[in-house]
């Protein structure tokens, strides 16, 4: 009870508190409030097993959902998003969602079957089985709320949140330059650099969460470099271009072949992480291919990769590197999370002021060459409230002292250099 005690009189005591620590960056200091870390000493494996199946093909679902309505907007451009990145962060704000924008978040994310409870206890078991999945592969995932000081939350939200997700909470002055590289760092720090700026300046937000995503493994069967050699590329509109192209026989890996397309499975480290490259049949376009697919359909291409060993097989890929940024916001609302984004939404089980999500955003990185693959991303969901004025005394001033009853000043003076001794 204790530790319940002291987070309830920390937050009481800095929703009271009107003033801002404004020091210089290097006397910033991070509040945390809980830093909980996952244990080392887990079965994984066993723990892969225990996970809820629903959950598995509800965020699977809203993957396919996602990134079919995001292709609507990305014609002929490369794509690279996290969905479960995205999940994470958006289930840590529907933890403190009620009423009708818990329902229709819960729609979106497709998370509807569960109670609230049974969808915590689910994405618990998923992160601790990632943790520690492969002793050849590093997969990372870290969770964090991060809190403006004068911003109330609720404490039952956030031990809920620390408790399921091992999010790290923290509470820190947004008005501090300092914070901005408080929170980059933690974004740079758990994806070894890759995603080193989540954000170009603070959103006018009162609370962050924020999701970070890390995996790096090699191939199970790596590319020789000296196989790999120059080779055309077919863009979309009918052009090419020259890509460096990995090959191999090919005849270490499972495949699925249909009328449809063709695909292959690519392990990594101790064969428990794969990559599955789909390539449509030559008449149908990738964006076609994008828009029919569907969650249903993929779970059953997953099924029947085989295990067939070819006398004489060619495998190529290319090697490509890139970066990719998503503003989430009209997307989430067109697949069903309107009153989220709007000052209609219900947020009470965080605060009881009117809150809602103003931001939602993700940044993610995937390099692929003959030794492996290396990706991250980090998502930022920001909470905000109704505008209120700031007044904070950052400039020169004038004041007086002044007996209200009969309007007399009694002083008055202008600080252009505040100055101050205990």
């Amino acid at each position: 009870m204790k530790p319940i005690i002291y987070l309830f009189l920390l937050l009481l005591f800095i929703g009271l508190s009107c003033e801002k620590n404004t020091s210089p960056l290097s006397e910033q200091t991070e509040e945390a409030i809980h830093s909980p870390i996952i244990p080392d000493n887990l079965n994984s494996d066993s723990l892969a097993q225990q996970v809820d199946p629903r959950l598995v093909s509800a965020n699977n679902r809203f993957a396919v959902n996602l990134f079919r309505r995001l292709n609507q907007d990305e014609t002929d451009n490369n794509v690279f998003i996290s969905p479960l990145s995205l999940s994470i962060a958006l289930t840590m704000a529907y933890n403190g969602a009620m009423h009708h924008t818990q329902n229709e978040m819960a729609r979106t994310l497709c998370i509807n079957e569960f109670d609230r409870e049974e969808v915590n206890r689910a994405y618990s078991d998923l992160i601790l089985s990632l943790h520690q999945c492969d002793p050849d592969v590093i997969l990372r995932i870290a969770n964090s709320i991060w809190i403006d000081r004068g911003f109330a939350v609720k404490p039952a939200y956030l031990n809920l949140n620390a408790r399921y997700f091992y999010a790290l909470v923290s509470v820190l002055d947004f008005l501090n330059p300092a914070t901005l590289d408080i929170i980059n760092q933690w974004a740079s720090d758990n994806t070894n650099g890759k995603i080193d700026k989540i954000l170009s300046e603070m959103p006018p937000a009162v609370m962050l969460l924020m999701n970070a995503l890390y995996f790096k493994a090699d191939w199970v069967f790596q590319f020789d470099p000296e196989m790999t050699h120059e080779a055309y590329f077919y863009l979309p509109a009918g052009t090419h271009k020259t890509v460096w192209m990995m090959t191999n026989d090919g005849r270490d890996y499972t495949y699925y072949f249909d009328d449809e397309l063709q695909a292959v499975r690519m392990p990594y480290g101790q064969n428990k992480l794969a990559m599955y490259v789909f390539l449509p049949e030559r008449s149908t376009t990738i964006e076609d291919f994008v828009a029919n697919l569907d969650d249903v359909k993929m779970a059953g291409w997953f099924t029947q990769f085989d295990s067939l060993q070819y006398k004489q097989f060619i495998f190529g890929l290319p090697k490509f590197k890139m970066e990719y940024e998503k503003g989430f916001n009209q997307v989430l609302a067109e697949l069903g999370m309107p009153v989220a984004f709007t000052s209609g939404a219900d947020f009470t089980g965080i605060s009881e002021l009117p809150l809602w999500i103003g931001m939602v955003l993700q940044k993610t990185f995937i390099e692929v060459n003959e030794q492996g693959s290396e990706a991250a991303a980090v998502s930022a969901v920001g909470i905000v409230t109704e505008e209120f004025p700031v007044f904070v005394v950052r400039r020169p001033f004038f004041f007086i002292i002044r007996d209200d009853r009969s309007g007399s000043i009694l002083f008055m003076g202008k600080i252009v250099n505040p100055e101050y001794e205990n």
